[in-house]
């Protein structure tokens, strides 16, 4: 999930997130299903991309809806997310370089973010390493810059911390983190937002990120 920049990156809320990575078709939708036929992203019965079979409105079960609800009908749910997501090597604020990886099956979500000593993240270090898993969810995030955004929130225990981020995510706390990124293709880009982890206040971006960015495997 995000310019989460896991001790900065945790405190101001990537995916994706860093949060949050995703795939191609993210403009149109948030959510695919697997199963029988339907409109974009979606399969068995009728509705609007990301929900399956029936009727309803967003975020309702068992029928159709907007993007990022889910609905009834076979199959398991996968979201545009689904996969193996890794950032770009990035500087971190109190010294040294991280890399994170960002792992969606279903609706669960792995995070792992891991310490460098280099600037292209060759060499393995330690001090800011981080690991939390948990669920997460998915849901239109309006328009920035002419692009769609998607929105993710993630609700995870963490396995790991160190350092800084140690102190106000220590090992066996649960966090809960909102993002909203911009997804193009295989390539996800940050915005400029942040959640308050302490207030539960959400600050919109103003801008993409461009220079931070997640690429699927």
């Amino acid at each position: 999930m995000k310019n989460q920049r896991l001790t900065i990156l945790i405190i101001t809320s990537i995916c994706w997130l860093a949060l949050l990575g995703c795939a191609p078709g993210a403009t149109d939708s948030v959510t695919k299903k697997s199963g029988g036929s339907g409109s974009a992203g979606s399969t068995g019965g009728s509705g609007s991309a990301g929900s399956t079979g029936g009727s309803g409105s967003a975020g309702s079960t068992g029928g159709s809806g907007s993007a990022g609800s889910t609905g009834g009908g076979s199959g398991s749910t996968v979201t545009i997310a689904e996969g193996v997501w890794i950032s770009n090597c990035r500087k971190e604020d109190l010294g040294g370089y991280i890399r994170f990886t960002n792992t969606f099956a279903g609706n669960t979500y792995k995070l792992e973010q891991l310490t460098y000593s280099d600037n292209q993240c060759t060499q393995v270090s330690s001090g800011n390493d981080y690991r939390a898993e948990g669920t997460f969810t998915l849901e239109d995030g309006g328009t920035l810059e002419g692009k769609q955004l998607t929105k993710i929130t993630a609700t995870m225990t963490v396995l790991f911390s160190e350092g800084f981020a140690a102190v106000f995510t220590p090992i066996g706390s649960t966090q809960t983190i909102v993002a909203k990124q911009y997804l193009d293709g295989g390539t996800s880009y940050e915005t400029d937002d942040s959640y308050d982890l302490f207030t539960g206040q959400y600050r919109e971006p103003t801008k993409i990120v461009y220079e931070e960015y997640l690429v699927k495997q």
